[in-house]
Parts: structure tokens; C-alpha cells; sequence
């Protein structure tokens, strides 16, 4: 092919999907076409149009996927997404060549991966909890410490381990290779930093003892200076590997640190900050330049070996910045939850990080500049369609609530703030109330187009949030234990009802819109009639109640923390029943007519109650995992469920048959059902927010 010859984009298109996908066609290569159609069908020229050829071929032939109307949030310089499948990762490394990355996990095992392709080279094994982990400079020894103090050393060639030694009393909680790759230098819980043979492990100089209980270590590049110290401290200590070094031996930075790196040279050193702030110093005249680098804690850092590039992690977010005057470059967002740990190729071409989400994210440097994401950056608690179904609502952790054009997936106008760190989303028509915030700050966004208008403060977190009477009144159930109604045209809080003095949980409101549902730690359902301001108390479940909903017939159900789900037909005391239980805590409930009772629980299960025959429930396992939301169709047919494993999936409702999955990164957090056609959204860490189209399933939406 020649140099311009189309085809060459095309298969670059290409390449790139697959790049983006592969750690998903690695375990599910039957989803290859909805992964990468999903990929390329924004593709411009010929290969978009070659997808929806296909597309419609496939639905021809009554194939039905999940195709994505939302494009994917994570960064332009993401190259790939290496998955080992792990609940956390605790840290990653690159061989200065860029060839291969390492990565530690809550899985007990050390991986060795091949950069270009994103397979796993080797799987270490030995290690325990490990913690942190290195690799020798020609790439051939890849270390790691654990929690038990010791430190491990594997011949990645064979993947043989060649030493292990107790080099610690606590957790070893750093590690680095020497630039002879022939020492590697540790770091302990016990206060010692001290240097061993490689790869023998044979003990060395001790460096410094009684240093504290250290948390985090770095070794210059040069291999000449090591800088450590203690979360709990706002002290950096320095040590000079032979001799004095170019600056004082402790730095202080006034706040607690939890991270450092160097570059190559000894004389320059960045941290990371308990405040958010990033600080770069120069050592031999003590010199600090610093910048609020972020929100939250500085969980990571980084520092390219020729001084000109940092990275800095917390959140979902790394950002990049140009050294010395740590100028903002980037912000590269594609993990789903915190990051842990960050660090560059020799070249600085490459960065990798590691995230509390399970996976490692490579980023291309040099594409980091081309256009930054936008939407939510922080965990999108709820979502919901509008009742003409043209705009998506998502209320996100970050602060914001945003609105999506359901047609096209793309943002519309500015976000409404909102104060929380928690949120909760209620709708009645095109209506919303947002209850946020650790003081229950309570907005009303009177339609989708709205800014928002204070209402009042519940005065503790809201856990449960319902509308009821026409959408007139809100019902805010805190964590205070106290259960408040709230006039939404004006009238401010109406009254404070009584509850059991314990938090409450969840709350759901009766379809005939007189009625509310409050439940929590006691155990108990309390049951409020707006229009005639009564209250009847509901007793059964013996655990904290953590789900509830109102049925079509004035029935009220309930799920528990030990997994029971109680039913009382008519709302009153004497017609509760125990329906049976699930293997552990019922998060979810849904009612599908007046007949069916869905339920979703944290071991993964969903169970569908048959009550017009009282016949034993359809259950099957739909998660890996918590289930964080579920919802049914119009036509009551299919049901949707969004679960912690990240796999959003349409099932059959009769049958528990799956009907269609699509796996995100990261944990979902919610979904929701259009109110006419085949779509669903779904929700979740990072920001996450896709709308996903049921091809090939009309007939039964």
C-alpha cells in the first residue's frame, strides 16, 4: 500500500479497536463484533460506512447486540487497557524500553505483559500481598515486596523465582532496582532502607534504620540518591548511596506526603501531597515549586528520566505536567476508580498507571495533548430518562448533574451544581430533585432545561429520596433516622415524621403517589400517607432494611441485609409474609406489574417472585459481584441489570435467559430502561455514561 493509499487508515482504525479491546476479546471473543463496531462505528470514511453495512446485515438475520449511542469517555492517548482481572491494583512499572510492564495485585500474583500486544508474558507466583514491584534495567528480573516484609525476585525469561528473603519486620512497601541492575534497594514498615545482591537477595548496606514506619521509597535515576519517608509524616528523609549528598538530608513539606519520585538526576525531587498538592524541589538550594495539583489526595507520582514531564494520580485521573514550573499538559481519564500507582518508559514516550479498578492503563505521551474528554470525572450515582425519553439525567459525585441527548449521546448545555459528594435523583415527569451532600442539600431542577433552586437541608446525608403527590412534595430519608417532607412549589419542609431514631436506607413511593416507604438499620418499614399524614409501622425482617418498593396494588416490599425479602400484600401489618431469601443483602427491588417482584442482591443473584401462584422463584446468577441496578422494559419482558463486575446484560424475564451483555471497565452503579424504545443507560465509576441500543430486541421491549 502506498502512503496514502485509504486502506492504510482503515487498518489503522482498526488496529487501534482491537488495541482498545483486547483485555475484553481475551476472555469473551464472541462479543468481537459489538466490541468493535461499538469502536468504529464513529470512524470516518469508508470503515463506518462498511459497520453499518454489516450492522444491518446482522439484524436481517435477527442477531441482536448492545450498540452504543454514547462514545467511549477515556482519553485520545489511551493505548491499551491491560486486564488481569483483579479486584485492585497496587502498583506498575515499565521496563525502561517500553517493551514490557509489570503489575502487582490483589490476586496475589506479580504479571509480566508485553506492552505492544497487552498479553500476559508471565505470571509470577510467590509473592503473597504483594505491594510494590520493579524490574532490572535490562529487563530481565522483575522484583516485587509484600506485606509480610519480604522481598521476591523472578527471572522473567522463565518466570522462575530465583530469590525470596524476609527482608522486613512489617510491610515492605517499596522497591527499586539499581541502574547496575546489580542491587535493589527496599524500603520497610520497620523503619530500614537497606540495599541486596541481585538476583541472590544476599543483604547489603543498610541504609538508614529506625527511620520510621516508612510507606513509600524513591531511587533516584542515577541510582545515587534515595528518598523516603512516613504518610503519617510531612518529612521527606534523603540518603546518599556513597557519600553526601547534593542537598539536606530531610525536606520538610508541611502536610502529610504519600508519594516521591525522581528523575535521573539526584537533585531534583517531586512529591505528592495528603492536600492535593503536587511539589517539585530542587534540593541543593531547597527551592519549591508547587501547584494544587488535584481534588484529593496525591496517591502517585512520577518524574520522565530527563526531568521535564510529571505525572501525578488520585481519583480516576492522572494529569501530566511540564517540569520545571509544573505547567498543566494533560489529564488522562480510563480508570473507573483510584489511581495507584504511575510511572514512564525511559524515553518518557510511555506512561502507565495502575487502578483500583482491576486494570493498567498505557497512555501515548505524545498524543496526550489532543483533545481531553469531557462529561462526569467522578462516580455517577444515579440516572434516569426524562418522560419523553429525549434526554438522559445523570447526577454524578463530582458535583454536577448532566443532561444527554438520547439521539445522539452527546452532552447538552451547561451541568447544574449541586454540593454533594452524595447524591440521590428523583424524577416526576420532567421534573428533578436532587438530594446531595453530607447535609442533605436539598435542589429542584423544574425541567431538564433549568438551573437549580434550593429547596432546604435535610440536615444529614439522604439516602432515600421520593416524590409523591404529583411530583408536589419530596420525602427525604436520612441517615439521622428522621424521614422529611418538603413542599417543592414554594412551601419549603412541611413536617418531620417520626421514625425509630435509627438510619434510614431506602425509601419508594406508591405509584397512586399518596403513599411513602422509608426503611433502615431497625429493621422496620414505615409507611406515610401524605394526604392523610398517618403512619403504620411494618415488622418482619430481623436485619437492616435496604430496599423497598411500592407495588401497583398498594403492596409494599422490603429487602434485607441478611438477604430476606418480606411482602405485605395490602400494606398493613397483618398481611406480611417472608417470600424467602437470597444468599445476601437484597440492594434492589423492582416490581414488574402487580405480579412480579424483582430482586437483586450483593452475591450476584437475581431472583424473580411469582406472586400471582405463589410458585418458588426464577433465580439465576446475572453478576460477578454486587448488583447495583436493575429495571424492566415497558412491555415487562426483558430486564436489565448493571452489576460491580462491570457487565451491563438484557435478560429474558421469564426465563432468566441472557439476551444480550456488554462489558465496561470499572464497577457499574446504576441503569436505567427508556420509557418506549429498546435503550438502556448505564452509569458508573470514572464518570462513566453510555446509552447502549438493544439491536435485534424491539419485538420483546
Amino acid at each position: 500500500m502506498t502512503g496514502d493509499d485509504p486502506r492504510r487508515d482503515v487498518l489503522s482504525a482498526l488496529r487501534q479497536a482491537v488495541r482498545l479491546e483486547s483485555d475484553v476479546l481475551a476472555v469473551r471473543p464472541d462479543l468481537t463484533w459489538q466490541q468493535l463496531a461499538n469502536r468504529l462505528q464513529w470512524t470516518a470514511g469508508g470503515l463506518g460506512g462498511l459497520v453499518a453495512a454489516e450492522a444491518g446485515r446482522r439484524v436481517a438475520a435477527g442477531e441482536g447486540w448492545l450498540k452504543l449511542r454514547t462514545r467511549f469517555p477515556e482519553s485520545g492517548a489511551l493505548l491499551r487497557r491491560l486486564n488481569p482481572r483483579s479486584d485492585q491494583l497496587s502498583s506498575c512499572v515499565l521496563t525502561p524500553d517500553g517493551t514490557l510492564a509489570v503489575s502487582t495485585g490483589m490476586d496475589r500474583t506479580v504479571r509480566v505483559w508485553n506492552a505492544a500486544s497487552g498479553r500476559v508474558v508471565r505470571v509470577l507466583r510467590g509473592a503473597g500481598s504483594a505491594v510494590a514491584c520493579a524490574v532490572t534495567p535490562d529487563g530481565r528480573y522483575a522484583l516485587a515486596t509484600s506485606g509480610d516484609g519480604a522481598l521476591h525476585a523472578w527471572r522473567i525469561e522463565d518466570g522462575r523465582q530465583v530469590a525470596t528473603v524476609a527482608a522486613h519486620g512489617g510491610s515492605a512497601n517499596a522497591c527499586a532496582a539499581l541502574p547496575d541492575g546489580r542491587s535493589v534497594v527496599s524500603f520497610g514498615a520497620d523503619g530500614r532502607v537497606q540495599l541486596w545482591s541481585l538476583p541472590e537477595l544476599h543483604p547489603g548496606a543498610v541504609l538508614a534504620q529506625d527511620a520510621g514506619h516508612l510507606t513509600f521509597g524513591a531511587l533516584s535515576g542515577d541510582g545515587s540518591m534515595v528518598a523516603y519517608g512516613s504518610r503519617g509524616s510531612g518529612l521527606i528523609q534523603l540518603r546518599s548511596i556513597e557519600g553526601r549528598g547534593p542537598g539536606p538530608d530531610v525536606v520538610d513539606a508541611g502536610c502529610p506526603v504519600l508519594s516521591c519520585a525522581f528523575g535521573d538526576t539526584p537533585t531534583v525531587l517531586l512529591t505528592g501531597l495528603g492536600d492535593g498538592r503536587l511539589s517539585v524541589w530542587d534540593l541543593p538550594t531547597g527551592r519549591r515549586e508547587e501547584v494544587r495539583a488535584h481534588d484529593g489526595e496525591v496517591l502517585a507520582c512520577a518524574m520522565s528520566a530527563d526531568g521535564t514531564l510529571a505525572a501525578s494520580a488520585d481519583g480516576d485521573a492522572v494529569r501530566l505536567w511540564r517540569l520545571p514550573e509544573l505547567a498543566p499538559l494533560a489529564t488522562l481519564r480510563g480508570h473507573q476508580w483510584s489511581v495507584t500507582g504511575c510511572g514512564f518508559s525511559a524515553d518518557a514516550s510511555l506512561l502507565i498507571s495502575a487502578g483500583g479498578d482491576g486494570t493498567a492503563c498505557l497512555w501515548d505521551t505524545a498524543a496526550a495533548l489532543a483533545g481531553q474528554p469531557t462529561g462526569h470525572h467522578e462516580l455517577v450515582e444515579c440516572s434516569d430518562f426524562t418522560s419523553d425519553g429525549t434526554i438522559l439525567l445523570t447526577a454524578s459525585t463530582d458535583g454536577t448533574l448532566r443532561r444527554w441527548a438520547v439521539s445522539t449521546g452527546s452532552e447538552q448545555g451547561p451541568p447544574v451544581q449541586h454540593p454533594g459528594s452524595t447524591v440521590r435523583m428523583a424524577r416526576h415527569g420532567n421534573r428533578v430533585v436532587l438530594a446531595a451532600g453530607d447535609d442533605g442539600t436539598l435542589l429542584l431542577v423544574p425541567s431538564a432545561q433549568d438551573e437549580a433552586v434550593p429547596v432546604g437541608t435535610h440536615g444529614a446525608q439522604v439516602w432515600g429520596l421520593s416524590l409523591v403527590a404529583g411530583g408536589a412534595t419530596a420525602v427525604t430519608a436520612g441517615l439521622d433516622g428522621v424521614c422529611r417532607l418538603w413542599g417543592l412549589d414554594g412551601g419549603g419542609e412541611r413536617l418531620a415524621l417520626p421514625g425509630d431514631g435509627r438510619p434510614l436506607r431506602t425509601s419508594a413511593s406508591d405509584p397512586s403517589g399518596s403513599r411513602v416507604a422509608v426503611a433502615g438499620d431497625a429493621g422496620i418499614v414505615h409507611v406515610y400517607d401524605v394526604a392523610s399524614r398517618t403512619h403504620t409501622a411494618l415488622a418482619g425482617h430481623q436485619a437492616p432494611v435496604w430496599s423497598a418498593a411500592m407495588g401497583p396494588a398498594g403492596q409494599v416490599a422490603a429487602g434485607a441485609k441478611d438477604g430476606s425479602v418480606w411482602l405485605w400484600s395490602s400494606g398493613s401489618p397483618a398481611a406480611g409474609q417472608l417470600l424467602g431469601r437470597q444468599a445476601d443483602c437484597v440492594e434492589h427491588l423492582l416490581w414488574s406489574g402487580p405480579a412480579h417482584l424483582i430482586s437483586g442482591a450483593v452475591d450476584g443473584s437475581i431472583a424473580v417472585w411469582a406472586l400471582a401462584d405463589g410458585s418458588e422463584p426464577l433465580r439465576w446468577t446475572a453478576h460477578r459481584g454486587p448488583v447495583r441496578g436493575i429495571a424492566v422494559g415497558p412491555a415487562g419482558e426483558v430486564l436489565v441489570s448493571a452489576g460491580a463486575d462491570g457487565l451491563l446484560a438484557a435478560w429474558g424475564l421469564r426465563d432468566g435467559t441472557r439476551l444480550a451483555s456488554i462489558p465496561f471497565p470499572g464497577q457499574l452503579r446504576a441503569v436505567a430502561a427508556h420509557p418506549t424504545d429498546p435503550l438502556v443507560a448505564a452509569t458508573g465509576d470514572g464518570g462513566l455514561v453510555h446509552i447502549a441500543e438493544m439491536v435485534g430486541l424491539l419485538r420483546r421491549w
